[in-house]
């Protein structure tokens, strides 16, 4: 199946790679800029809020089309939408220029857009096999 969504803007690649890389590559790259806040409590809370996404990246595994994968699908979406919140609030703080909020949000909604476009996929799949 080809999920044809328009690559974000800042060229991060993402097109190439499956939801999960897509996903643990996006987590890596806020991980790795929460080490840059000055300021603990944020660093450590946008950290926290970036374990749910790799924990749902973690559990890719199983069929392609069942129950399970599609609640994993659902919960990494949550997780990126929870994600992306926090990301505009250290924004909105200023612990995060906007240049590079601009290009993480780009790759957040590209992620995401793309998910629900498989989610909506493979609920139609599970009504009608």
């Amino acid at each position: 199946m080809n999920f044809t969504i328009s690559e974000p803007q800042g060229g991060a690649g993402l097109a190439k790679l499956s939801v999960w890389e897509a996903g643990y590559k996006i987590c890596l790259d806020v991980y790795r800029l929460a080490d840059s806040f000055k300021d603990e409590i944020a660093k450590e809370q946008v950290k926290k809020v970036t374990i749910p996404v790799l924990f749902d990246v973690s559990h890719k595994g199983g069929a392609k089309l069942s129950k399970g994968h599609l609640k994993r699908l659902k919960q990494m979406h949550l997780s990126m939408q929870r994600l992306s919140t926090m990301m505009m609030f250290v924004h909105d703080l200023e612990y995060l220029d906007t240049k590079k909020y601009l290009e993480l949000n780009s790759n957040m909604n590209y992620l995401q857009a793309k998910l629900k476009k498989i989610i909506k996929y493979q609920e139609r799949k599970l009504k009608n096999p």
